[in-house]
């Protein structure tokens, strides 16, 4: 069993239980906390290991072994990710399956490789995105910079591989210096490496927060990081549905609260997801 402190805690800035079955559980990622995989969803996350583990960084998979290690054997096994089903970037928040066992991490495998998986995100980002519902599908490529830290990154390339971002809806802002955001509900279909900072940077709204695909050198000093937040998940390993849907974390939020919404849908929007 999980130690009954392991889901007692709400601060956005540790980690703890969202939702527990017999073989899976859904984790709050904080921003900042790093998550170690052998192979991402679509296997982009082969090229991570090389340079993500970074000094004194927070990694997911130390936090639990501390807490459940004894009691879970897969939460040291690097083998299988330490039973990680997907990972999320260090600076996105969210939910995060982990497998409790063998069977719900090779099952949970199972259901990312069948699509059957639903994920989605919320997001700030420049600009007044289109609202309507459409989907961006541009092939992406991963590649590994020669020079500087040799961190990888994704471009926009016709022999990428094929890569789904469903636009769900948008909702526009402004700042007190009257530039313009939107807020965006996103589902993600596939996972290439750092898929929906690309989409949207090339439609020309690069998410808040993002210094290597935006445009700009240096986020807002109002800005607390790359504002990018994982707001949902669904997967059913045979224990019935799993089902998380995780409000925006307090740093997010705050921006979100602090900006003018141009229209009455726009502040309902702000009421609903800054709640």
């Amino acid at each position: 069993m999980l130690p009954q402190e392991f889901g007692q805690c709400s601060n956005d800035h540790l980690p703890h239980v969202l939702l527990a079955q017999p073989h899976l559980c859904v984790l709050w990622k904080p921003p900042g906390w790093e998550v170690s995989v052998t192979s991402d969803e679509d296997d982009d996350a082969e090229f991570l290991p090389t340079w993500s583990k970074s000094a004194g960084s927070l990694r997911m998979q130390d936090w639990l072994a501390f807490n459940v290690g004894g009691d879970h054997p897969i939460a040291q096994d690097s083998s299988v990710g330490f039973g990680f089903v997907h990972r999320l970037d260090s600076q996105t928040s969210g939910p995060l399956l982990w497998a409790r066992s063998y069977k719900g991490y090779y099952t949970a495998r199972l259901q990312f490789a069948a699509h059957r998986v639903h994920k989605e995100y919320v997001c700030l980002c420049h600009g007044y995105l289109t609202c309507t519902q459409r989907l961006l599908q541009a092939p992406l490529l991963t590649i590994v910079e020669e020079s500087g830290t040799g961190a990888p990154r994704s471009v926009v390339s016709s022999h990428g591989r094929r890569a789904k971002t469903e636009i769900l809806s948008a909702w526009h802002f402004n700042d007190e210096n009257d530039n313009s955001f939107s807020l965006v509900h996103i589902r993600l279909h596939t996972g290439r490496m750092h898929q929906i900072r690309v989409h949207l940077a090339t439609e020309g709204s690069p998410i808040l927060g993002d210094m290597t695909y935006g445009k700009r050198k240096s986020a807002p000093t109002w800005c607390p990081r790359l504002c990018l937040h994982s707001a949902g998940v669904h997967i059913d390993v045979g224990d019935g549905p799993l089902h998380a849907e995780v409000p925006l974390p307090m740093d997010i939020g705050q921006v979100l609260r602090a900006m003018k919404p141009v229209d009455h849908r726009s502040h309902d929007a702000q009421d609903r997801w800054a709640a």
